[in-house]
């Protein structure tokens, strides 16, 4: 464990640290699952859900703050994440509303502020390949747009959870192996 100053550029972060992050990213796909399946079925109490996944960004935001020894950076990551769960909150009731046009826009805002999180990731750690974490990124969102879409089709979605499920653990085991 370090024992260096907040901003210490050594390499080494608590383990405490990272199990949290890899916590907080199973909440964000687990909280996402059950706020499209809440908001499907118009469950009374999805605003909690929201209220859950929403703060589950400010916490990656303050656990990244935390891994980077830069709070002000983790505040930006929060702010950005944030925005990804309100895209998709709007993806979600556009295509439950079967506005098919207004998704496909919506879905390249999503994509966009996916980049966008990928582009800062890489900026702040150099160690964070682009390309790689951006590509990782991508397929987090289509395959969460594919399971959100089996959900209001009313289809068995099981199974395209687990591929979001896979594609977040190989996310989160590549972002530790920069640290």
């Amino acid at each position: 464990m370090c024992n260096c100053p907040p901003d210490c550029q050594c390499g080494t972060k608590s383990n405490e640290f990272v199990t949290e992050m890899i916590e907080l990213w199973m909440d964000h796909i687990y909280l996402t699952r059950e706020f499209v399946l809440e908001t499907v079925i118009k469950f009374p109490h999805a605003g909690s859900t929201e209220e859950r996944l929403l703060g589950n960004q400010a916490d990656l935001g303050i656990n990244f703050g935390n891994l980077v020894g830069n709070m002000q950076l983790g505040e930006t990551f929060a702010e950005l994440l944030t925005q990804h769960i309100i895209i998709s909150k709007e993806i979600v009731l556009l295509a439950i509303a079967k506005k098919q046009r207004e998704v496909k826009i919506k879905f390249k805002e999503w994509s966009n502020n996916g980049m966008e999180i990928s582009r800062f990731l890489s900026e702040v750690n150099p160690k964070i390949d682009y390309d790689i974490i951006s590509e990782m990124f991508q397929e987090h969102l289509q395959s969460t747009f594919e399971e959100a879409d089996l959900v209001i089709k009313g289809k068995d979605s099981i199974p395209k959870f687990e591929e979001v499920r896979s594609h977040m653990i190989e996310m989160v085991e590549y972002l530790i192996q920069t640290l």
